[in-house]
């Protein structure tokens, strides 16, 4: 539940586009109850919230990102990594879209984009969990070959 208290403080703090505030109120509220349904792991509902906050907000990165992570759980990658870079067209520094992508563009067996993601991730990371960071900085030094960077 912590982490649906963080997604919500974070679409709080970063708003919506220039819809009205009526619309903005219930962007944030379907993007609040998609993202309590990825906690319950009922990802189609989920999917459907997000798309309706989408809907009210065509700019709301987080609702392309938190439905993309949605997708992927269900198994439905490429529409995932389509989220994930639609929800980049919104914000190119959101950094938790570039971590997912970089995922899964790494699972797919694309290296150098992965790679390019993880960096991009780290680059826009400000804010992201330093275990996050740190993963991220491990996992491109295996792709790259080399041993795993000291922690710092």
């Amino acid at each position: 539940m912590k982490w649906a208290w963080v997604l919500a403080a974070a679409v709080f703090v970063c708003g919506c586009s220039k819809e009205t505030p009526g619309r903005m109120r219930e962007a944030r509220s379907c993007y609040e109850a998609g993202a309590g349904y990825i906690n319950q792991r009922l990802y189609d509902r989920a999917i459907e919230e997000l798309t309706r906050a989408i809907e009210l907000d065509p700019d709301y990165a987080e609702a392309y990102c938190d439905r993309g992570i949605a997708l992927y759980m269900k198994g439905e990658h490429e529409d995932a990594l389509g989220d994930f870079e639609k929800a980049l067209e919104k914000d190119p520094t959101f950094g938790k879209a570039h971590f997912h992508r970089a995922i899964l563009l790494d699972q797919a067996g694309m290296t150098s984009q992965a790679i390019d993601a993880y960096e991009t991730f780290i680059r826009c990371s400000r804010r992201a969990p330093r275990i996050y960071v740190k993963r991220a900085k491990r996992r491109v030094a295996e792709l790259r070959g080399g041993a795993a960077p000291l922690a710092r």
